[in-house]
């Protein structure tokens, strides 16, 4: 995987980044912040009135970065000062290959679910 994101790298050499992601669960356009004791929607879309009351199928599919493989160029990082740049290429995953391992019992739950020893 890590070698096919290189490669997309190589063959987009205007992308400042490359990012992996996959397709969100959820969608932003029914989310909701407060404003004093009130809801307000978090997104808006120009050409739907109301994305928060409409069938989650006609909105646009969203992606969640899911911080396995992201590739910088070296000019992104020294000439403009960021780690992803203005052109961040997306390397859309399967969610079966993206795990997000924050404690050891994460590490644990993954062993048990794929029966591999993590200490190796």
């Amino acid at each position: 995987m890590i070698d096919k994101a290189i490669s997309e790298m190589i063959n987009h050499p205007e992308a400042d980044s490359l990012r992996s992601v996959i397709l969100a669960e959820q969608t932003p356009f029914k989310m909701w912040k407060r404003r004093g004791d009130y809801l307000v929607p978090l997104l808006k879309l120009e050409d739907v009135k109301e994305p928060y009351n409409s069938p989650r199928q006609i909105l646009p599919k969203v992606f969640w970065q899911n911080a396995c493989i992201d590739i910088v160029r070296p000019a992104t990082i020294f000439k403009k000062h960021s780690m992803t740049g203005d052109k961040i290429l997306g390397f859309i995953m399967d969610k079966k290959y993206s795990i997000d391992i924050d404690s050891k019992e994460d590490i644990n739950q993954l062993k048990n679910k794929y029966e591999v020893n993590a200490e190796h």
